[in-house]
């Protein structure tokens, strides 16, 4: 009787690894033609690639990824150097704590100043 040999079980592959496409496509392009192809895309609203895939294509099988508009990412962006800007703030206030020094009083006029620029920001994306 032969020993059996110890089975190693397979991963399952997620969702998104069975939904990825398999090859690229690559295309020349000159870099006026990709700069109209860009602008076109922008304009549309979508990506290079979905932009692409619904003019060459009469039904492509994939939906189209929107891209978000330019001043979302800005606004995403500040947002996240507030962030940081609370976190690095909220360290110097701990610092300052730990070993027994006064909290500046710039220091909690610059948070209050921060967060009223935080909920500034949030407003004009539409957050609450």
């Amino acid at each position: 009787m032969e020993p059996q040999q110890p089975t190693i079980p397979r991963r399952r592959r997620s969702g998104s690894e069975r939904r990825k496409r398999p090859l690229p496509f690559p295309v020349r392009l000159s870099p006026e033609e990709r700069a109209t192809l860009a602008t076109a895309a922008d304009s549309a609203g979508l990506t290079l690639g979905s932009y692409i895939r619904s003019r060459v294509l009469a039904a492509p099988k994939t939906r189209a990824r929107r891209q978000a508009p330019v001043d979302y990412v800005v606004f995403a962006t500040a947002l996240r150097a507030f962030t940081k800007l609370a976190i690095n703030m909220n360290q110097i206030a701990r610092h300052l704590n730990t070993y027994g020094f006064p909290v500046p009083p710039e220091l909690a006029a610059l948070a209050t100043h921060l967060d009223a620029s935080r909920l500034d920001v949030m407003a004009a994306m539409g957050l609450p």
